[in-house]
């Protein structure tokens, strides 16, 4: 995994998180005191930093990317990481987009209501954290807490990300602003909510391509002398993986994540290396390294389903329509995006279990959400999810599919809300209200509409404003692509915090 300026650390996804309170040095320094450093001496230190050139040249000849200069190394103490995080954080342009998607996840069910995200973060990766290469020093960093042997791996991993840099520094283009496209600001009107969207799917798409490729590096080093790579072994990608936390003793944190960390954590290992297996397979080495940076993917979608990225398929459209109108009054812009089928999936594993996830994923045909926040919230109650109004449209294979995510949405609702009560009941359409104000689940066909806790008249307006757009009536839309942006901004501070300990153990 990569770092850049404005991602500047492996643990800046827990301090972007402590940001705006100003509190990222205490909470840094209790979490390294959870652990006992065994620190490497000075001569494994210098047997690891020999190891580089040659896992580097080994790269080099697994990916085709040219080595074009040497990488700089350099072991870091835990006091280090934390001084350069406070140095850095404040350069971060994607502190308020993970905020905000941390009170969305809340409210769509896959957080715990009120659930300390920031402390967890902080065990979960000083649990995990191993290594990770900043593209703004061109520098690997290593971790003098980790064993040796351990971060050789690690090092066919992030010596990759030092290629791919190299790979497009000789083209021109600043790695940092390659995987990181999107807008600094949140969406304010139907324009930015369209940019907003596509950036998200573009900058998830590009991580899972970087991380992909480093899992083919690191699978590859571990096969060498056995006569075998990845191109030549078809069993050894997802289900590897997402088994290796489970059967790891060593990671209770992250074992006892919720769902959409643990698999947000996942994602640009797992689907990011079957896509890269895929291109290995289908079309070579080039096609899977040098072609695929020259010509990403630009939705979750491509990586998910290789085969059409091939063939320059394009997904089908959804369409946004500008409520802005009609919110913007009384509920300010908050947050815009896709829900895509990783998301449902894993929603619907949340509401109810692994099976249901599956079948909801098979059964998605697309999906949006759009966040606003009420003007009259202030002061902390601007930090609970009670000021957050959510709309969701989803659109189904069949309407049968339709309805059945519909009943186990509304059935989830006495679970989180146990003060709920059914004012309105039908096949198609309940109303409920809870202590956040109502919740509307209305069924049309193969579309789903949810929304709280928004006045029901004002629900119904909306509503088929955004049926409307999706039948081509009504007022401009703009056009969203189905993949995974729900989760993007968690799936990318994930990504690019440092190679997580229990996503190397030894599958080969």
């Amino acid at each position: 995994m990569r770092i850049s300026r404005k991602l500047p650390v492996a643990l800046v996804f827990a301090t972007i998180l402590l940001v705006h309170r100003g509190d990222a040095g205490e909470a840094l320094q209790g979490a390294a005191g959870t652990q006992a450093d065994t620190r490497i001496s000075p001569e494994q230190a210098r047997e690891l930093f020999r190891s580089i050139d040659a896992i580097l040249r080994f790269d080099a000849s697994d990916t085709g990317l040219a080595i074009h200069h040497e990488v700089k190394h350099q072991l870091l103490t835990r006091a280090q990481v934390i001084a350069f995080l406070q140095k850095k954080m404040d350069e971060d342009k994607d502190t308020a987009r993970i905020e905000q998607s941390a009170i969305v996840l809340e409210k769509f069910g896959l957080l715990p209501e009120h659930f300390a995200l920031r402390p967890f973060l902080l065990k979960l990766l000083g649990e995990q954290v191993a290594g990770f290469y900043d593209s703004d020093t061109k520098t690997v960093n290593l971790l003098d807490w980790v064993d040796a042997e351990t971060q050789k791996p690690v090092l066919a991993h992030e010596l990759t990300h030092a290629l791919q840099d190299q790979f497009q520094s000789a083209r021109g283009v600043a790695l940092d602003k390659w995987e990181n496209a999107g807008p600094d600001i949140p969406a304010k009107n139907v324009a930015q909510d369209r940019d907003q969207i596509r950036y998200d799917e573009t900058d998830t798409a590009r991580e899972a391509v970087l991380e992909g490729q480093a899992m083919v590096a690191y699978f590859d080093w571990g096969l060498e002398g056995r006569g075998q790579t990845l191109r030549t072994l078809p069993d050894i990608p997802a289900p590897d993986m997402s088994d290796a936390a489970g059967k790891d003793a060593s990671s209770p944190v992250l074992d006892s994540a919720p769902l959409v960390l643990r698999d947000s954590l996942l994602f640009p290992y797992s689907e990011g290396l079957m896509f890269e297996q895929h291109l290995l397979k289908d079309r070579g080495t080039q096609a899977a390294f040098a072609d695929v940076l020259k010509r990403p993917p630009e939705t979750t979608w491509e990586i998910l389903h290789p085969e059409r990225y091939e063939h320059g398929e394009r997904p089908p459209l959804l369409a946004m329509p500008d409520l802005h109108p009609l919110l913007d009054p009384n509920w300010a812009p908050y947050d815009v995006g896709v829900m895509g089928a990783l998301d449902v999936r894993m929603l619907a594993e949340a509401l109810a279990d692994k099976g249901a996830g599956a079948d909801a994923a098979l059964a998605w045909d697309g999906g949006l959400y759009y966040a606003a926040q009420s003007r009259a919230a202030t002061g902390e109650a601007r930090e609970q999810t009670a000021s957050i109004a959510l709309v969701y449209l989803s659109r189904w294979k069949t309407p049968a599919a339709a309805a059945a995510f519909a009943a186990l949405y509304r059935a989830s609702l006495g679970k989180r809300y146990p003060a709920l009560h059914r004012e309105e009941a039908g096949e198609a359409r309940t109303v409920d209200t809870t202590g956040d104000g109502p919740v509307q689940v209305e069924q049309k066909g193969r579309f789903l509409v949810i929304s709280h806790p928004l006045p029901v008249p004002l629900a119904r307006q909306v509503e088929a404003l955004m049926i409307d757009a999706e039948n081509g009536a009504g007022n401009p839309v703009a056009a969203a692509v189905p993949g995974g942006s729900l989760t993007a901004p968690l799936r990318r501070f994930l990504a690019r915090q440092g190679v997580i300990r229990a996503r190397l153990a030894p599958v080969y």
